[in-house]
């Protein structure tokens, strides 16, 4: 099924990218639907009115269904109705059975800090003044990433800085093509050319689910919590929670990438590097596994590639903090500029294609959890809990 992607909180935005989109799948909810004006529309009785818009998404659907191609919606009103709910949040426009129909939601954010300045000198209704909105923000939006990773429908929000023309046209451009066998098929074009970086004498690799076996403790819990906006929410950023490599391929693939749209807009590339890197700074390799990625680097028949299911920056800057950096391969998704997530299902494909593509002799290493990648290995090392600091050094 095509990428049916919404765009909300766009009323009164007339950007060049809109205008570009009208070229092609771009549509407003009631298109071919109300005769009548937006004004008149919204004078409808409530019930009237989510007929209409019901209608609206059964034809949007079906249409991209028939005719094999995204479908980029504009819904009609603002994001928000000036009015709240009995606990005083401000109410969402659209409705979740509305949500059902599509597969990502664009945001525009007129609450993000870019749009507090901008806008502070204009008149607006008490409850909708910006200032006020900001307040409500992160209520609102978790209500709504709420309701989103329900229905499993992808959710990006953009603030109205002077990079909305930018963020908008290249998030609309991945969205409208990225689903996953388009995800597996790019991340084996990766593997393929860091293979194709090594020597033909290459016959052995070392395979690393970096995010389980190289430390002592769990680090994306610690990277996604330095990046979240609430470390405790699991809809913000879903890979806090635990058991990713029970759900099966395309709840995988659905929360990694929310998790890579979440780094998106809450970051550009410089900060995210920073993070990163700030991050880096806390995890350490265990001794061990030091030792042997630095044998290997020194062994010309062998090479190590480290997978992880978040980004590859953060390993590569733990990498160069141990004098590792180099001649070991990352492969690691958290931005669109990556080109596809990594997920427990995922490791063990790119396990398959090392092994009948390439013919690599297979050292894996992983957790009680990473059986399907461990499964194609020809050697398996299984890390059995976390290291345990020496008492004297937990002291310190």
């Amino acid at each position: 099924m095509p990428a049916v992607i919404g765009l909300l909180g766009m009323k009164g935005y007339e950007g060049p990218t809109l205008r570009n989109e009208a070229k092609k799948s771009y549509v407003t909810m009631l298109d071919g639907v109300y005769p009548g004006a937006t004004d008149e529309f919204l004078r409808l009785e409530e019930t009237a009115q989510a007929w209409y818009r019901k209608r609206a998404m059964e034809r949007i659907f079906d249409s991209v269904e028939a005719s094999g191609k995204a479908g980029i919606v504009e819904n009609h009103t603002a994001l928000y109705t000036g009015e709240y709910d009995d606990e005083g949040n401000l109410e969402i426009t659209v409705s979740q059975e509305e949500l059902r129909y599509y597969t990502h939601i664009i945001c525009l954010d007129r609450t993000s800090k870019p749009d507090v300045a901008i806008y502070a000198h204009q008149t607006y209704p008490d409850n909708l003044h910006p200032r006020k909105l900001v307040v409500r923000k992160k209520t609102f939006t978790s209500n709504l990433r709420d309701i989103c990773f329900e229905e499993h429908t992808h959710l990006a929000t953009l603030g109205t800085s002077y990079l909305l023309e930018a963020k908008l046209s290249n998030l609309l451009r991945d969205l409208e093509s990225h689903n996953y066998l388009q995800n597996v098929q790019k991340a084996n074009e990766h593997l393929e050319r860091l293979i194709a970086g090594r020597t033909s004498l290459t016959y052995k690799v070392l395979l690393f689910n970096a995010d389980t076996v190289l430390t002592g403790d769990h680090y994306l819990s610690l990277f996604w919590q330095n990046v979240s906006i609430d470390a405790n929410d699991t809809k913000e950023y879903p890979l806090l929670e635990s058991g990713l490599h029970m759900d099966d391929e395309s709840y995988q693939y659905f929360k990694s990438r929310q998790a890579m749209l979440l780094c998106e807009e809450s970051f550009d590339d410089a900060e995210f590097k920073v993070v990163c890197e700030q991050t880096a700074k806390k995890i350490s390799i265990r001794p061990e596994f030091i030792n042997l990625l630095r044998k290997v680097r020194s062994t010309i028949n062998a090479c190590c590639i480290l997978m992880t299911c978040g980004p590859p920056e953060f390993w590569e800057s733990i990498l160069e903090n141990e004098g590792l950096s180099g001649d070991i391969d990352v492969i690691g998704g958290a931005r669109l500029s990556d080109g596809f997530v990594v997920t427990p299902h995922l490791m063990s494909q790119l396990a398959v294609t090392l092994k009948n593509k390439y013919n690599m002799q297979i050292w894996a290493f992983g957790d009680e959890n990473d059986a399907e990648m461990l499964q194609h290995a020809d050697l398996v090392t299984i890390n059995v809990g976390k290291a345990v600091k020496p008492e004297s050094e937990a002291k310190d």
